[in-house]
């Protein structure tokens, strides 16, 4: 593996897009309480894997180790944490199981630690034993619990150890990092320890524990399925009117924690009174358009294939006129949709209402009659669609 690389960054990206992959882990109650710790986690991965993807050669001075030990950690923890919040099993702790002390316990069995197999710790508890006292945080060890079962040893480190340090020997591992330990259990020389383990092997073990972000990207796969196993249950009943179909889908929508303004959008425009007889022709084609896509926008629901609504109704039904015929024509519409809202103050509905009469007198008035001062939002909206609509159907004839 590339030593630039040694993280693959991709587990990132991949667990995040899976966040964004569905609404739940923000809106339902059974997760969104983990949802923060989940993001927290994956910016603080973010700088981690950073630092440690351009820091993963063998470091030479007493800074890059312990800012290296450091970002270490937090991989480390972040897997931990992870698990813990979201009750997902993490298998590092066991001590029966084998594949739990695989890149340390030689380290502890042989010198200077001579460690009898029985107490050996597993890899995550050696590598707090190794972080805490490469940090003296806190300056002794009397905390680590195979050093107690040694007969209450305590160790205490001036510094860590890397291998330009001249007070340290490596013989014996060729890309040695360590800690100097002073030991309460002898005295003189003998009570100066030096612990070390090889580089390449803590970094296998970072390794490891940062690869665990593919058990939590299965977790939120599995609640994604589950959820759409629950959803995919419920399907639009078709056999209601076009006006009740499209409220059973707002209503679908919702429960799924989706966005339901562009189908309301749609029900505005099919439900909404027509005051003039003379735009009853022209809103009948606008609103049979509508029509002939409710069956389109059930299949996308019953399919989950969210962007299929927002595509259909964006490129099919909300269009604006293929060619710039007034220059003002995209900011009248801009305005009119979004001032003319009980919601706005007074000063923007009057903009929105300005806007609209002018909108009135341009392309629209060939298709349409809008009284922007007698009509309501909701009217006046239905025929801005209804007259871009006619207009692209125009331009496609040519």
């Amino acid at each position: 593996m590339n030593n630039l690389t040694f993280l693959d960054k991709r587990l990132i990206d991949e667990l995040r897009s899976k966040l964004n992959e569905s609404p739940i882990f923000s809106e339902d109650n059974s997760l969104k309480d983990n949802y923060d710790l989940i993001c927290a986690v994956l910016d603080r991965l973010d700088s981690s894997v950073d630092y440690l993807n351009n820091h993963s050669e063998i470091p030479r001075k007493e800074h890059d180790f312990l800012v290296f030990m450091m970002y270490s950690s937090m991989v480390k923890d972040a897997s931990k944490q992870l698990a813990d919040g979201l009750e997902v099993p993490y298998p590092f702790l066991d001590p029966n199981d084998d594949n739990n002390f695989k890149f340390f316990k030689s380290f502890c069995m042989g010198k200077p630690l001579n460690l009898d197999e029985q107490i050996v710790p597993t890899d995550d508890r050696f590598f707090e034993y190794f972080r805490s006292i490469a940090f003296a945080h806190p300056f002794e060890t009397s905390r680590a619990n195979f050093l107690k079962k040694n007969d209450k040893e305590i160790h205490y480190s001036p510094f860590v150890l890397v291998n330009n340090h001249v007070l340290s020997s490596f013989e014996d591992i060729k890309d040695a990092v360590g800690v100097r330990v002073y030991t309460n259990k002898a005295e003189g020389w003998a009570s100066i320890l030096d612990v070390k383990i090889s580089f390449a092997t803590l970094k296998n073990f970072v390794i490891s524990r940062f690869n665990f972000l593919e058990e939590i990207i299965n977790w939120a796969q599995e609640q994604i399925n589950n959820f759409e196993m629950i959803w995919g249950k419920r399907k639009v009943n078709r056999s209601l009117t076009n006006l009740e179909i499209l409220e059973d889908i707002i209503d679908i929508l919702s429960t799924r924690y989706e966005s339901t303004y562009e189908i309301e959008s749609l029900l505005e425009y099919l439900g909404c009174e027509v005051s003039l007889a003379t735009n009853q022709k022209s809103v009948a084609k606008f609103r049979n358009m509508i029509d002939s896509h409710i069956p389109k926008l059930c299949d996308a629901i019953d399919n989950f294939n969210y962007d299929v609504i927002y595509s259909t109704i964006n490129a099919d039904i909300e269009v604006h006129p293929r060619e710039d015929v007034e220059n003002m024509a995209d900011y009248q519409i801009q305005k009119i949709f979004s001032y003319l809202n009980d919601e706005e103050g007074y000063n923007n509905i009057l903009w929105g209402l300005k806007m609209a009469e002018e909108f009135s007198q341009g392309f629209a008035k060939k298709f349409v009659t809008i009284n922007p001062r007698s009509m309501s939002f909701s009217e006046i909206k239905l025929l801005v669609r209804t007259a871009c609509y006619l207009k692209n159907e125009q331009q496609k004839i040519g």
